[in-house]
């Protein structure tokens, strides 16, 4: 669904109570829907709903009225959800692009009750931050194996008590987070499960920070199970003057990705595939690609400093490739 003059004519027309009662899944993709609208368009399916994604939405904060009722409603009017989507992706530039504002709180998202929402399998909700409730709820759902979620700044809340088994299934972990909290979240929650880790950082991180990341993955993550790591800068957006800016910031910032920083992941051999892509300087000779080619030999794919942040002084020769061939046949 991709017009809201659709929508709104969809629920004009649609008979007490459903218009669709047999539909499975909810798209709503290049809408702009108020809190008002989007009760409207839950309102169009019946109780088979499986999937609930609304790529594009204007969160907005007084929404006691509408959102909190609707939100509260999901459970028990769709008892089967197995997917729960929902945007906007909020860029988190500040003043001078150098900070990360605090992404929006969420408190509506309370009103969903996951911990209700036993069948759910994916949850995504990359605009907004979580509170203690939401996240406890999570941790404890049975099936959940994908979850992409903000962590605020302060995660004093993470320290009050959790479910004793978290997230029994993921699989895969999205977290948007500053690069100081992620390492904080590292101390306070094992999560050896899982299999493919994302981070995205909204803000440039310093020196020290870069630097204890990976020690932070390597406490939280079992060697012997992640195949899947990704670091990254949160995407930029298409405006040319603010990529422009933020690679001016970047190439001042004294964070640095080089052998010594690559081989504190060493010790996740396991890994098919391997992103480094935060905003630092890249530092890496063709000597170095062996010493990458033999640490992770399992590697199918494998990115370097993609990215208008990162800085990269000198760029490998077709030499490196070479050692690939050897040792990580299946690149």
């Amino acid at each position: 669904m991709s017009d809201s003059t659709l929508l709104l004519s969809l629920v004009a027309l649609r008979p007490y109570p459903t218009l669709l009662p047999r539909l499975e899944s909810l798209t709503i993709h290049r809408v702009w829907l108020s809190e008002v609208q989007l009760p409207l368009a839950l309102a169009l399916a019946g109780s088979t709903l499986r999937r609930i994604c609304i790529a594009d939405w204007l969160g907005v904060q007084t929404v006691d009225t509408v959102l909190r009722p609707t939100l509260a409603s999901i459970p028990e009017r769709f008892p089967n959800l197995e997917v729960f989507s929902i945007g906007p992706y909020i860029e988190d530039w500040g003043i001078n692009h150098n900070i990360s504002k605090p992404a929006a709180p969420s408190p509506w998202m309370v009103a969903l009750s996951p911990s209700r929402l036993g069948q759910l399998t994916k949850f995504e909700c990359r605009g907004f931050t979580l509170q203690d409730a939401t996240f406890n709820a999570l941790a404890s759902l049975p099936c959940l194996r994908y979850l992409a979620i903000r962590l605020p700044r302060n995660l004093e809340w993470l320290i009050q008590g959790h479910p004793a088994r978290l997230f029994p299934r993921l699989q895969r972990l999205t977290i948007i987070t500053l690069p100081t909290s992620y390492i904080t979240f590292s101390f306070l929650v094992a999560l050896p499960r899982v299999q493919e880790v994302y981070l995205e950082l909204p803000a440039f991180p310093t020196s020290q920070a870069l630097a204890e990341i990976p020690v932070g993955v390597a406490r939280q993550f079992s060697r012997d199970v992640l195949t899947a790591f990704s670091l990254r800068m949160v995407p930029v957006t298409s405006n040319d003057q603010v990529i422009t800016t933020c690679r001016t910031i970047a190439q001042r910032t004294t964070a640095t990705v080089n052998i010594a920083f690559l081989q504190l992941l060493s010790p996740f051999s396991r890994l098919t595939h391997l992103d480094v892509s935060p905003p630092a300087h890249f530092q890496l000779s063709d000597a170095n690609f062996y010493h990458i080619a033999r640490a992770w030999p399992a590697l199918t794919s494998l990115v370097l400093a993609d990215g208008p942040t990162c800085i990269v002084r000198a760029h490998p020769s077709l030499a490196a490739l070479a050692h690939f061939a050897e040792h990580a046949p299946q690149l």
